[in-house]
């Protein structure tokens, strides 16, 4: 949940994420399939830092993207890191 208590949804299926107020009345969507910067393949987590910054976790596996990426709150994302393995995210 943002600071005006919008909740972010990961929908994995449809590898986007949602924005709801907090009444659940849909406000906005952002993603598409793929590998590039700002694209998911299976997005199952988002969590928001103090600034308003949306973290996205990208699957896991070695068929998926394996990444973290972080987007400003005007959804322009901002830095993506991780790898498939058990060694320190790169």
């Amino acid at each position: 949940m943002d600071l005006a208590g919008n909740i972010y949804v990961a929908d994995t299926r449809n590898k986007r994420i949602q924005k709801f107020t907090a009444e659940g009345s849909y406000i906005d969507e952002w993603g598409t399939y793929g590998k590039a910067p700002g694209q998911f393949d299976q997005p199952h987590d988002v969590a928001l830092d103090p600034w308003g910054n949306i973290y996205v976790a990208d699957a896991d596996g070695p068929d998926h993207n394996n990444r973290v990426q972080v987007f400003f709150n005007d959804e322009i994302l901002a830095a993506t890191w991780g790898s498939f393995g058990g060694g320190p995210a790169v």
